[in-house]
């Protein structure tokens, strides 16, 4: 598909350059998928993170509570 032209049964559908440019498309959309992956795998990662902090703190903050009654 790359340097050859598309075709089916003889039929060119696509010459060289349009298909070079489809190509090209079909990676560039591949790249930002991978980006919002990689972005919403970090967002989740530092919503849990704030999570296990909260859950530490006020773990922390039971314990000082029953310490002091």
């Amino acid at each position: 598909m790359f340097l050859a032209e598309v075709s089916e049964e003889g039929l060119a559908l696509m010459d060289d350059q349009t298909a070079r440019e489809a190509a090209r498309r079909a990676f560039r959309c591949a790249e930002f998928f991978m980006m919002e992956e990689s972005r919403r795998k970090q967002s989740l990662k530092a919503v849990s993170q704030q999570g296990r902090n909260a859950s530490q703190e006020e773990d922390r903050d039971a314990e000082e509570a029953t310490g002091e009654e």
